[in-house]
């Protein structure tokens, strides 16, 4: 009966979290310069140790998961939705580099004024620790929490649909519509693919590798291919 009742505590939790979230992260649709979507960062990760807490979650099955990750990242399929992505980013900066380079030239443009406070490209270490400690929470707030909790009670294509439209809309900004939906795009894509790690592995710690990968090789070849 207690473990009931705190499975069903969790339940109301993560689904609070999750209309609490996704209200923030819409209204940047309405207000794209607000901080909504921060604010939607900390709720996310506080939901998701919060029922972690409430449910009693074993550690070998917690979505956060330091101790089983070397084993994690040899679970079937995990390598490859690691590191596609990885290869992915690859491949288009180059391409938009020989076929594309006045539109990619706006698109960086538009990033690195979107990442203002977290992408300092004069000061590489300083957002090198940025990154990290922001792009785990994001892997703990949509991957662990919107995706892994929400999938327990939700189906887990909705889940995996509505969390990568939900982190894509969340790093909106205003520019030009074509610039915009491109850069939006790219970020559903990819939140697809952490997700997809997610799932495969069960541990968010998995899908923050290429999470991780793709910021910082991303503004090596910005810095490279488009100085």
């Amino acid at each position: 009966m207690e473990k009931s009742t705190l499975k069903n505590k969790g339940t109301m939790v993560t689904l609070v979290g999750i209309a609490i979230m996704t209200v923030m992260i819409v209204t940047k649709l309405i207000l794209p310069g607000s901080l909504f979507s921060g604010y939607a960062l900390i709720v996310g990760i506080a939901s998701f140790f919060i029922v972690e807490a409430l449910e009693k979650t074993p550690d070998d099955e917690s979505g956060l998961r330091f101790r089983t990750f070397p084993n994690d990242l040899k679970k079937p399929q995990v390598l490859l939705w690691v590191l596609l992505p990885v290869v992915l980013t690859i491949a288009v900066l180059i391409c938009g580099k020989l076929f594309f380079e006045d539109f990619y030239r706006q698109y960086i443009e538009h990033v690195i004024g979107r990442t203002s406070l977290e992408m300092d490209l004069g000061n590489f270490l300083t957002w090198g620790l940025t990154s990290v400690i922001t792009v785990l929470g994001e892997e703990i707030a949509f991957r662990g929490f919107l995706f892994g909790k929400g999938s327990k009670i939700l189906p887990t294509t909705v889940c995996l649909i509505g969390s990568a439209t939900l982190f894509a809309l969340a790093h909106i900004a205003t520019g030009s519509q074509a610039i915009v939906f491109y850069d939006l795009f790219g970020v559903f894509y990819d939140a697809v693919f952490y997700a997809l790690a997610f799932l495969r592995s069960g541990n968010c710690l998995v899908s923050y590798v290429p999470h991780c990968l793709n910021n910082f090789l991303g503004l090596l070849l910005v810095k490279v291919l488009f100085k």
